[in-house]
């Protein structure tokens, strides 16, 4: 049997480009949470439900790009980074569509009936999430470039900016979730106690997503300043 050339095995696709189709899959699937809340916020079940489909589907396809960066990564000098840093960093990114799967199925097992005050405020909160995500790949595709270049000043500066607007958009986030909160605390006595519970989770997994678009985000500066 012939075997295959040294070469071939060093040079397969790069571990970067893995990262990067695994967060294009992370940020279609907080697009895709969008679409389901404006379906569920109308009590439209038919096209939450599809979109929860769809949810389910991604969250798939970014579990076999994760499986395929782990049994890609060489072990030896050829990787310009600790293998253990991309294997961090994939599976926090890896989280995001564990979150949207989560709160989508609970709120279609439960078909939640989000109080009107609450609609818009919880669309921006997802909003923001998502502006974090894009951000997030924006980061990855830079990661990519920047080793590509031998750590060219140009795209570390590049990063670093793209960081600091994901920590924004997490601080931003968190008053959200705040203002959210305060119009639960609202709605308390008037609500199922059960339904509450719920929601306040359901707040929770949402706002996460940004949480750990920041993580993201600093886990990828330490990466390369070492």
């Amino acid at each position: 049997m012939a075997k295959e050339p040294l070469f071939s095995k060093l040079f397969r696709e790069s571990p970067f480009s893995l990262l990067k189709k695994h967060m294009e899959v992370v940020n279609q699937t907080v697009v895709t949470l969008s679409d389901f809340f404006a379906a569920a916020l109308v009590g439209d079940w038919q096209a939450a439900e599809t979109h929860r489909n769809h949810i389910g589907d991604l969250e798939h396809e970014a579990d076999d790009y994760k499986r395929q960066l782990r049994m890609s990564l060489p072990r030896g000098i050829f990787l310009p980074v600790h293998r253990t840093d991309l294997l961090e960093l994939v599976h926090l990114q890896d989280q995001i569509p564990n979150k949207a799967k989560d709160f989508s199925g609970v709120v279609i097992g439960r078909q939640t009936q989000f109080p009107d005050a609450l609609g818009a405020p919880i669309a921006e909160l997802i909003a923001k999430g998502q502006a974090s995500t894009q951000r997030i790949l924006d980061v990855i595709v830079e990661l990519e470039d920047l080793f590509r270049s031998g750590f060219s000043d140009k795209e570390q500066v590049m990063i670093e900016r793209l960081v600091l607007e994901v920590s924004d958009i997490e601080d931003s986030a968190d008053s959200d979730r705040v203002k959210i909160h305060d119009l639960m605390r609202g709605h308390e006595s008037r609500e199922n106690p059960l339904d509450m519970i719920f929601l306040y989770q359901q707040v929770a997994d949402l706002a996460a997503v940004s949480d750990i678009g920041q993580e993201i985000g600093h886990r990828v500066l330490c990466m390369i300043s070492r």
